[in-house]
This record gives structure tokens, C-alpha cells and sequence, in this order.
């Protein structure tokens, strides 16, 4: 037996003989629903609050009523299946990730803009160069240790790439020197070029090597063998602080390619040996979910962090695109991002929606000459005419003003300089005349003043004396009129000095409202002209105009932390008055919206999975049993019920698993197997017109390089994705997008709908059973309503996970034509790369002709078609195993809370009363839970209305209640089932 003390007595009760009584479930339905459900018509962020702020309440409920069934749990088996229902509850929640990438060009700021969001400065950067080389992760820090506020891992790139790297270097080194590789005597650029650009990355790691020469003086293995070097392969380091400042300084060599100072570290940046950089800070932004990356450009010769970044695009929430202000209208950087691979690759992985696409015009600030932009743009000069004015009436009475502070400053400071000369005569001269009144002045008394000398006294003095006290009188009467003189000076100084800081205050303001004047409408014209890129691209993709522009935020990072710091002064004069203006809260804002959605549903279907727990543990804790039991007949009736209505939620997931496949069969396969014809024939096009015309020595660079390869005159090549490209452009794109991105997303809103109305018609057909039966019946059915109508949640998530998994595989699969294409050319680049002498030109042309009406060609994406069909069908079959199990979960609790009921109210011969010791360790339980209980339900407003009619109702008797003999735990669960 399960509960302690369980009856020995055993009587024989008819079933069906007396009245219905007031079954205890009716408290719990006769209630309001919870706030949580009832918010749908608020504003989106007061709906994710208020489901948090429960979610947070079910957190704390879970915890006490955990802590309760601990304590019983020795008395009562079935504590232990409550706590295997919060702990399935706990596991199912998900936590917010949302990854938010920064894309754009070296030196466009997104490393400053990156450190303004986090409000902390833990990323390097740098006036002069870019300053951001590999690809970092900034989350959230959950660590509450104070010495490690601030964390980072580093992971090293493999051994074996850095040691191809570095003997490549010395191999081309040694063939350019011998002179093998030239054609027609010409010198090979590009093989020195390979080599600068090696040299330029690892001379960070090695200050020794600064030019090419230098590795003359050393050898591959010795380069290999630094103790600095072996330790950062193949490694995972930690950096941690209690400062932003010491966090910053040692994160700082990992990340930055600027040359370090001397004597930081002995010089040495590790960033060309480090894969990936993840930061954890407490930075209030990151608390929702949110992972800022910073993503470096993808024509890295690093494969491992050419990788990473790959990874990260893949599994962005959305993205950033930076361009800097004075040339984002024709940044040729963002005009890739928005118009050609990155395009594409956001358009197949459905991120190329003004939901998850944000353009950022960086250092808006960077306005050199507000008088030569507004000349240049005729709408701002009406506009400005005014404050122009002013500030030419400012400048000229400042001038004015300045002048006559140079006329009178030089005068004014001689002035003064002769009072302080005639002071000192002055006091030289004091001292002789003191000395000759006190030779006059009776003995024992105060000595005379000049004032005080009579007539007498004065004549009876000698002409050298009478001529000094009359100087000193007369030097003091000059010294008292220019002090006089001098002080209204002064005054008449303090006065200019006021005027024309007055008038220097009212010019910054005039120029400070022109130059953001001058910056709004840079920023209208870099926003328009994203616009209407975005636009152009989705109308190539056959798209409508979307509803929603693309969001294009204009922002100065620099003055934003200025502000931050209180130097408001100083954003004054750059045309900022407010943080506000530097558009960087407006970003921040725009970013933690991304995550309402997520959030608010990890949220409320977290509380949903409480809800029907609460209900349930409510239920189980009350220990009652109604006296009203169904006959053998009418139970199997409504089993009967029960399971017809089963079978329809079976069909339902079947006919979805059956859409899916049949959608992706018909817009996505049937294209694949046209494509391989047309886009071999555009291969052999893209290499006779496009490959073959780039100088001998570029062609030759970008086979030794794998198709990859950035060109001594700056120009970025990317055979393989040239390839690619072309399988995967229209009409490919266009079905794609339409498959995974819409037509998927139909497919799920239609199972979320069809899924309400299954499960709403199966609780009314239940109930309807029960009721036909026995009326009471229907008021302790009625108690698990919400139960099964949770039932919803629990499908919908699930189906909403299953459906995220086809867009994930989605993703991987159209990333799986790359490779093949790498994997069909690589022999051919090895060949081509290796070629040395005359005519070398001519054999690599020819043969990539050869290859592409071969392997390169038909074969290749007949391979690439092969390789996405796989990638699908591996989420596909997986399909149906999912769908089962998503159905069966439910379907098990759904049994497990009708049998419960079921059983509770099923007649049996044999009948059993609860001996009083369990029905008070009983009750005992059920007061201990019951605080819980009333303080999540006061928590989300959900208390129970009780009536006036139980309230006056006379106290009853209390009796043992009954139990079935063969029955350990009515309430509990069958524990296979539910795990």
C-alpha cells in the first residue's frame, strides 16, 4: 500500500445509492483565469513582462512544493512521481538564445558599436586599423563569483592548418626565389603577394619577421616550435577578471590585429592562432537571451575561422549590417552584404526580412565640413537659413568682440603692470618717510602719520624731507585714480569675456542644430538608399513589397559613451544633445524586441505545463472521493469516446507529416533534378568569360588557394561560390524560400489550428459522455478542463520545435553545396596551383574547360543535388518519429488524468476506507501545500470564488473517506509512461 496506515477494515458499498455530493474539484474551476492568459490584447513587451513575471511566480511554486514533497515523500510514494512531473516540466523549458550577428567591412565600427550596447568598452578597437580578427561571442555572465565578473574562452586553431600555413610560406618562398613559377619571363605578383599577406598575419605572433625577407633567417620548424605557439594550438584558454579595465587589457592580444605597444606581453598578438573568442559579461542587454557576435570578413585564409563564421550565420536570429557614415550610400562592402552571397545565403536561411535584417549607418558623427555638405544638398539650406545666419552674425560679433579683447588686453595688462611698479615705489617711499616721523614723534607714543602732521610740525622738517612726504602723498592720490581706472578695466573685460561667451554659447547651439541637421539627412539619404536595395532584391526574389521597411539606424557610438561618461559638452559640439540622438537606445530597443516573441512563448508555455501540474497536485493533495461511481458499462462508454477522439489527433499528425513531405517533394526535389543540365552549361560560361580573363598570376593565386583568394589590386575571388551560386540562384532560391519560409510556416499556423479545435472538440465529447451518464460526474470532469486543453501548448511547442528543425535542416542542406563543389575542383586547383614555366597559363585554362564538361560540371551538381536531397531527407524521416512522439506524450498525460478521474468515480464491489492516520498525514500534506498553492494563484489572479453558499454552509461531519482495496495510488501516475 502506498500511503502509511492504509485500512484493514473491507465492507461491501453499493454503488450509486447515495446523493451526489459537492465535489472538492468545483473550487478549482469556479475561478478567473490567470492574468498571464488574459493579456493577448496589451502591448507586445507588457505581454512578455507579465508572462515572465508569472513564469518567475512558477519558478518560486515549484521550488516550496518541491521542498514539501521532499518531506513527505517517505510517507507518500506518489510524492515521487509529483517531483518527476516538475522535473519533466523544468527539462522542457528552453532558455532564450538569440543570436544576433554584426556583418560589415573592416573599420566600419562595429566593434565600437558592439561595446556602446554592452555600455562597456571589453572589445578592442582602433583608430587607425581594423581591430577585430576573429570571430567573437559576447553572452551573458551567470558566474556570481566577484573576482569573475568578467570571463572569456579562447579556442586555438588545429595544429595541422597553422602548420600548413607557415610551410607554405617557406615553400613559396624558396620557388619565387629559384624563379620557377614566372610566364614568359614575367614575375609571378600574386605568389608574392600569398606570401605578404602571410607575412602581415604572423609576423603578430613572430615581431621578428616584418618582410619577407626576414623568414630567410629561420625555418618553418623553428617558427613551429615557439612555446608560445605549441601551447595555443589545439587549445582552449580562460581569461578572467574582476575589472572591465584588466578584462579588457588581457582579452585584448586574442582579438586585436593592431600592433601591440611595446612592452605589452613582449609585443605578441596571438589573433592569427585563435579560432574563436567567446566573452561573458554582465552586461544588462545580454539578461533577455541575446548573443551580440562579431563576425570578421569571410575572406579570412584561416579555414577554421572561415568555419566558425559560416556556423555563426547559420544560426542567426537576425543581423546587422554596418557601414560608416561617409560612405555608407556606397560602402561597396554593405552593398555585398545586401546584393550578392551574404544576400543570398539570408534569403535561403530566411533572415533576409525586415524582422531580422537591420542596417546601421556607424560614426555619424564623421562630419568634417557641415557648410560644404549643406551647399552640396539644396534642401538643407532654406531649411538652415536662419541658424546660418545666425551663426555668421555670431562669428562676426565674436570676432569683433575678440578684437577688442586683443586691443585692450595688451593695454590693460601694461596698466596694471604700472600700478604694481608705482606700488612698489610706493612702498619704498613709506619706509623712508616712517622713519622720519618717528624721529619727530614724542618718545613713548604711537608714531606719527603723514596725516596727522600739523603745520608746525611740517614746517619744522628740512626741504629733502618735506619733499619725500609730499612725493608719497602725491604717489598715493596717482596710485588710487588708475586702480580706479584699472578696476574698470577689469570690469570692462569681464564684460567682453561674458558677451562673447554668451555669444560663443548661442553659436554652438545654432551649429549644433545645423550639423544634426546635416546628419539627419545624410542619415535619410543612407536609409532610403538601403531601402530601396532591400526592396530591388525581394522583387528579383518574386516577392511583394514588404509591409514593414527595413530598419536602417543611424548611430554614433563614440558619442553615445561620450554621454555616458557626462561629457555632454563635447556632443554638443559634434550636433548631439541627447543620448537619444545617437540612435544607439533606438538599436538597443529594436534588438531586445527580436526576443519578445521567444521569450514570451518559452514563457508561457512554461507556465501553461504549471498550470496543469498545479491543477493536478490540487487534485491529489485533496484525498477526497466522490460517492457518485460509474457501472463497468457507462466507463467503457466513455473510454470508447475517449479513444475515437484519440484516433483523430493520430490522423491529425500523420496528414501534417504527409503535407510536409509531399511540399518539399514537389517545389524543392523536382527542381533539383532539372537543374544540373542548365547550370553545368552556365558553369562552363562563368569559367570561359569570367575565370579566364583575370591576369595568369591572379588565376594561378586563386587555384593555389582553393578558389579563394583576395588579389594584389584588392579584388576578392570566390570560385567556389561562383559555382554554388549558380545551382542555388533562381529558380532554386525563389522555391526555397517559398518552401521553408512561408509555406512551412502555413503548414504549422494550419496544425496550431487544427490542433485547437481537436482538442477543444475532444474535451467537449468527453464531457458530453460523462454528462449523458450521470450529471454530477460532469462538475469533477469539468476540474480537468484545463488540463487536457493544456494539451495544446504541449503540441503546439513540440510541433513548433519539429518545424524549426526542418528550417535548421533547411540551412545545412543548401550549405552542403559548397562543399561538393570544393570537393569536384580540388584536384584541379592542386593541379593548376602546382603549374610552373611558360604556357602555364594556357594548360590551367584549358584544364578547368575540360574539368567542367566532366566532374565540374553535370556530375558536380548532380552531387550537390544528391547532397541537399540527403540533408532533407535525414530531417525527413526523422519526421514521423518525432510527430509519434510528440503525440504519445501527450496522448500518455491526457490517459493518465482521464483514467485518474475515471477510476475515481468507477464502481467496484469491494470497497476500502482510509484508515484515519493516512487521511491526517494526508491532510498534513495538503495543508503544507496549500500556502503554495494560494500564493501562486493570488500571484497570477487566479483565486477561487466561493460562494455564499459554502461560506453559510452548516460545518459537516468529517469522516474517513473511502479508497478502492486494490488501488495503492488513485492520483498517481504511471511512471514509464509519463517520463
Amino acid at each position: 500500500m502506498d500511503e502509511p496506515g492504509a485500512a484493514q477494515e473491507v465492507t461491501n458499498i453499493p454503488a450509486n445509492t447515495n446523493p451526489p455530493p459537492t465535489c472538492p474539484e468545483s473550487q478549482i474551476t469556479n475561478r478567473i483565469e490567470p492574468s498571464w492568459k488574459l493579456c493577448d490584447d496589451r502591448p507586445r513587451v507588457q505581454q512578455v513582462q507579465i508572462n515572465e513575471e508569472a513564469a518567475e511566480h512558477s519558478r518560486i511554486y515549484f521550488e516550496g512544493v518541491e521542498t514539501i514533497l521532499k518531506e513527505h515523500s517517505s510517507e507518500f510514494i506518489s510524492c515521487k512521481t509529483r517531483l518527476r512531473e516538475i522535473a519533466a516540466i523544468r527539462k522542457r523549458k528552453k532558455d532564450c538564445e538569440v543570436r544576433i550577428g554584426f556583418l560589415g567591412g573592416t573599420g566600419t565600427g562595429k566593434s565600437s558599436l558592439i561595446n556602446a550596447l554592452l555600455q562597456m568598452k571589453v572589445l578592442p578597437r582602433n583608430e587607425e586599423v581594423a581591430s577585430t580578427a576573429v570571430p567573437v561571442e559576447v553572452s551573458y555572465n551567470t558566474d556570481e563569483d566577484a573576482e569573475h565578473r568578467f570571463k572569456a574562452t579562447i579556442e586555438g586553431i588545429s595544429k595541422a592548418e597553422f602548420t600548413k600555413e607557415v610551410k607554405n610560406l617557406f615553400r613559396n618562398k624558396e620557388l619565387y626565389n629559384e624563379g620557377l613559377e614566372g610566364e614568359d619571363d614575367e614575375i609571378d605578383v600574386e605568389a608574392y603577394q600569398q606570401m605578404l599577406t602571410t607575412i602581415e598575419k604572423i609576423k603578430w605572433v613572430y615581431p621578428y619577421l616584418q618582410n619577407i625577407d626576414d623568414i630567410d633567417d629561420t625555418s618553418a620548424e623553428e617558427l613551429l616550435n615557439e612555446e608560445y605557439v605549441q601551447k595555443m594550438l589545439d587549445s582552449m584558454e580562460e581569461v578572467q577578471a574582476s575589472s572591465e579595465l584588466q578584462f579588457a587589457h588581457d582579452i585584448k592580444k586574442y582579438i586585436e590585429s593592431s600592433k601591440p605597444k611595446e612592452g605589452e606581453d613582449g609585443a605578441i598578438s596571438l589573433w592569427p592562432l585563435v579560432k574563436v573568442v567567446r566573452i561573458y559579461v554582465k552586461a544588462d542587454i545580454l539578461r533577455c537571451g541575446i548573443i551580440l557576435v562579431d563576425l570578421p570578413g569571410s575572406h579570412d585564409t584561416s579555414a577554421a575561422r572561415v568555419a566558425v563564421a559560416d556556423n555563426y550565420r547559420k544560426n542567426l536570429t537576425a543581423s546587422v549590417v554596418c557601414a560608416p557614415a561617409v560612405r555608407a550610400g556606397s560602402d561597396r562592402v554593405a552593398q555585398e552584404l545586401l546584393g550578392s552571397v551574404e544576400r543570398r545565403n539570408m534569403q535561403l536561411d530566411g533572415l533576409y526580412t525586415s524582422d531580422s535584417l537591420f542596417f546601421v549607418v556607424t560614426k555619424i558623427d564623421d562630419l568634417m565640413d557641415y557648410e560644404a555638405y549643406i551647399r552640396d544638398h539644396e534642401n538643407l539650406q532654406e531649411a538652415n537659413k536662419k541658424d546660418m545666419q545666425t551663426i555668421q552674425d555670431k562669428l562676426w560679433r565674436i570676432s569683433d568682440l575678440q578684437k577688442e579683447l586683443k586691443t585692450r588686453g595688451p593695454k590693460q595688462a601694461k596698466n596694471e603692470r604700472i600700478l604694481e611698479s608705482m606700488r612698489e615705489s610706493q612702498q619704498k617711499l613709506a619706509f623712508q618717510v616712517g622713519q622720519i616721523l618717528a624721529a619727530i614723534s614724542p618718545s613713548g607714543h604711537k608714531r606719527k602719520r603723514v596725516d596727522d602732521l600739523t603745520e608746525s610740525e611740517e614746517s619744522a622738517l628740512n626741504a629733502t624731507q618735506k619733499k619725500q612726504i609730499q612725493k608719497l602723498r602725491d604717489l598715493t592720490i596717482n596710485i588710487s585714480v588708475n586702480d580706479s581706472l584699472i578696476q574698470k578695466g577689469v570690469n570692462e573685460l569681464y564684460r567682453i569675456r561674458d558677451q562673447k561667451e554668451i555669444l560663443e554659447a548661442d553659436l554652438l547651439q545654432a551649429e549644433s542644430r545645423v550639423i544634426k541637421s546635416c546628419i539627419q539627412n545624410r542619415a535619410q539619404i543612407h536609409a532610403t538608399a538601403a531601402r530601396n536595395e532591400y526592396e530591388r532584391v525581394r522583387k528579383m526574389m518574386g516577392q511583394e513589397e514588404c509591409e514593414e521597411p527595413l530598419e536602417v539606424f543611424s548611430v554614433s557610438a563614440d558619442i553615445f559613451t561620450r554621454l555616458s561618461r557626462g561629457k555632454a559638452h563635447e556632443a554638443q559640439r559634434k550636433g548631439f544633445s541627447t543620448k537619444a540622438d545617437t540612435g544607439i537606445p533606438a538599436l538597443r530597443d529594436a534588438l531586445i524586441a527580436i526576443t519578445w516573441g521567444t521569450r514570451q512563448q518559452i514563457a508561457r508555455s512554461f507556465n501553461g505545463d504549471v498550470e496543469s501540474c498545479h491543477t493536478r497536485m490540487k487534485l491529489w493533495s485533496a484525498d477526497t472521493s466522490s460517492e457518485y461511481k460509474m457501472m463497468d458499462e457507462e466507463k467503457t462508454i466513455v473510454e470508447s469516446r475517449m479513444q475515437a477522439e484519440i484516433k483523430k489527433l493520430e490522423e491529425l499528425h500523420q496528414d501534417t507529416h504527409d503535407e510536409v513531405n509531399q511540399v518539399i517533394e514537389d517545389n524543392i526535389y523536382e527542381i533539383l533534378d532539372k537543374r544540373t543540365e542548365g547550370c553545368a552549361l552556365a558553369a562552363a560560361k562563368k569559367i570561359t568569360l569570367d575565370w579566364c580573363l583575370v591576369p595568369w598570376n591572379t588565376h594561378k593565386a586563386i587555384n593555389r588557394n582553393m578558389g579563394l583568394w583576395t588579389s594584389s589590386r584588392q579584388v576578392d575571388y570566390d570560385w567556389n561560390e561562383d559555382l554554388a551560386g549558380i545551382f542555388l540562384d533562381d529558380p532554386l532560391i525563389k522555391s526555397w524560400t517559398n518552401t521553408f519560409h512561408k509555406k512551412r510556416m502555413e503548414l504549422l499556423k494550419s496544425y496550431e489550428t487544427q490542433v485547437d479545435k481537436t482538442v477543444g472538440d475532444f474535451v467537449e465529447s468527453i464531457l458530453t459522455s460523462a454528462r449523458d451518464i450521470y450529471p454530477a460526474i460532469d462538475e469533477a470532469l469539468q476540474s480537468l478542463r484545463e488540463n487536457i486543453l493544456g494539451l495544446r501548448t504541449m503540441l503546439k511547442d513540440e510541433a513548433a520545435t519539429i518545424f524549426e528543425d526542418i528550417n535548421t535542416a533547411a540551412k545545412e542542406a543548401h550549405r552542403t553545396v559548397k562543399p561538393e563543389v570544393i570537393d569536384s575542383w580540388k584536384d584541379i586547383y592542386e593541379q593548376c596551383g602546382e603549374e610552373c614555366g611558360k604556357g602555364l597559363f594556357q594548360r590551367n585554362k584549358k584544364a578547368h574547360k575540360d574539368h567542367v564538361k566532366n566532374e565540374g560540371g553535370v556530375t558536380m551538381y548532380q552531387r550537390a543535388g544528391e547532397a541537399i536531397r540527403e540533408a532533407l531527407d535525414k530531417v525527413l524521416e526523422g519526421l514521423q518519429e518525432k510527430f509519434n512522439s510528440s503525440y504519445n506524450a501527450a496522448i500518455t498525460q491526457l490517459q493518465e488524468d482521464l483514467n485518474i478521474m475515471v477510476e475515481r468515480h468507477s464502481a467496484d464491489t469491494v470497497r476500502t476506507a482510509l484508515s484515519q492516520d493516512a487521511s491526517r498525514a494526508k491532510e498534513r500534506l495538503r495543508q503544507a501545500l496549500q500556502p503554495y498553492f494560494e500564493k501562486l494563484e493570488k500571484a497570477w489572479g487566479i483565486e477561487p470564488e466561493i460562494g455564499n453558499t459554502e461560506i453559510d454552509a452548516p460545518e459537516q461531519k468529517v469522516t474517513a473517506p473511502t479508497l478502492e482495496a486494490e488501488d495503492e495510488d488513485i492520483f498517481d501516475f504511471n511512471e514509464d509512461d509519463w517520463l
